[in-house]
């Protein structure tokens, strides 16, 4: 990211975030999304890491063995309405907690003129400044 469009990029993903947790996605939207990931997932499982990290997933969520099986039928049944509800039951848009690494002497104070919410600093050891 750019320094000097830290806090442009933050208002634009904060948007987003609070726009997937009130609104419908744009079917165009998620039909285009949905495509690269149905069309995607033979490549990712497809190197040993690919197939190492699929099955990791199933370890760590406990999900059924069988799970990748109908994973791209699943995917392309999604509707902007399935992403609306679990947006609206998962997401919380007005507690988001946003981490910003960059130099501070730039990103501080055009961050805080946004008025995005409690802006806090941090040092690399995890003290916190102010």
């Amino acid at each position: 990211m750019r320094t000097n469009a830290t806090d442009s990029a933050l208002v634009e993903t904060i948007g987003e975030y609070k726009r997937i947790a009130s609104e419908a996605v744009p079917a165009s939207e998620l039909q285009g999304m949905v495509n690269n990931l149905v069309s995607g997932f033979p490549n990712s499982v497809q190197s040993i890491q690919g197939l190492s990290a699929s099955l990791q997933s199933l370890i760590i969520w406990g999900l059924p063995l069988d799970f990748y099986t109908t994973y791209r039928e699943r995917l392309s049944a999604v509707t902007p309405d399935d992403i609306k509800r679990v947006g609206a039951s998962k997401l919380t848009p007005d507690n988001v907690i946003v981490v910003v690494a960059g130099d501070l002497s730039k990103i501080e104070a055009p961050i805080r003129a946004r008025n995005l919410g409690i802006v806090e600093v941090w040092d690399a050891n995890g003290n916190k400044v102010r």
